[in-house]
């Protein structure tokens, strides 16, 4: 296997791991933020058929979901699900960061990159959502 469709494997998992997290956070968050966990998990649905179809074009299988993941901190109650929300895109604008580094595919490279903009933009609109002072990072991805 490639490195190029290694990394994209990786951020194959990362995101059936985001679509599992999606739910448990559904699970807490209150009513008031029921709908944004909802779309952001139908976003990342609609994402995992795309890269599948990234994969495949490449000539491999993607990789399976898991029966479960764990979650990148407790959720409890609406503020610390909002925080795990957020730690969910930033786990994933290092997914996409990497890839976009390592494919050679401009289309591929765009599509990686698009996705890590759309997850940057999103941890910070939870973190927005949770009360955090807004800051974005100067490279979404990064430790």
């Amino acid at each position: 296997m490639s490195d190029d469709v290694s990394a994209l494997q990786d951020a194959l998992a990362g995101v059936h791991a985001t679509i599992w997290a999606y739910g448990e956070i559904g699970a807490t968050v209150s009513d008031q933020h029921l709908a944004a966990v909802a779309a952001a998990d139908n976003a990342y649905r609609g994402l995992r058929g795309q890269l599948e179809d990234v994969v495949r074009g490449l000539g491999e299988q993607p990789v399976a979901s898991q029966p479960g993941y764990t979650l990148p901190m407790p959720v409890a109650d609406d503020l610390s699900a909002l925080h795990a929300a957020a730690a969910l895109e930033d786990a994933m604008c290092a997914h996409w960061r990497y890839c976009s580094g390592r494919v050679d595919a401009v289309p591929i490279r765009t599509f990686c990159i698009d996705a890590l903009t759309s997850a940057a933009g999103a941890a910070v609109r939870w973190r927005q959502t949770a009360g955090v002072p807004l800051s974005v990072p100067a490279f979404p991805g990064l430790a």
